[in-house]
């Protein structure tokens, strides 16, 4: 397999998991059906299976491929603890804060601290 065939792949991947997503979230109140909510959760989380062992798989040929990677993970991680910040911030303004998001967000960064002294002292 290629490498255009190994990201095509991994990019149907990433982009069925965004719409079962959005389409998870319900944003216009189209449908509540509780079984179709759990028919779209069980797809999340094999789709989110799915991808994290692209993800995991992954293996780079040279320093340019590696810097490709920590590219996109820095571009994720920071994405994705910006999204949380924002959250946490909005929904404290309203007084109605889940503790998920700034739990969620804290695990984050003790797994990004944790991954940074484990990489150090392994390699």
């Amino acid at each position: 397999m290629n490498l255009f065939e190994k990201i095509f792949r991994e990019s149907v991947v990433a982009f069925l998991l965004v719409v079962f997503l959005c389409w998870f979230i319900n944003p216009f109140d189209f449908w509540m059906n509780d079984a179709f909510h759990m028919t779209l959760l069980g797809l999340v989380v094999a789709l989110f299976a799915i991808f994290s062992m692209f993800l995991w798989k992954e293996r780079v040929s040279d320093e340019r491929e590696e810097l490709h990677k920590y590219i996109a993970t820095r571009f994720a991680y920071t994405a994705a603890g910006g999204l949380l910040l924002l959250a946490t911030i909005l929904q404290a303004f309203s007084h109605t804060l889940d503790p998920w998001l700034p739990t969620v967000l804290a695990g984050m960064v003790l797994a990004k601290i944790i991954g940074r002294w484990y990489a150090e002292k392994k390699y």
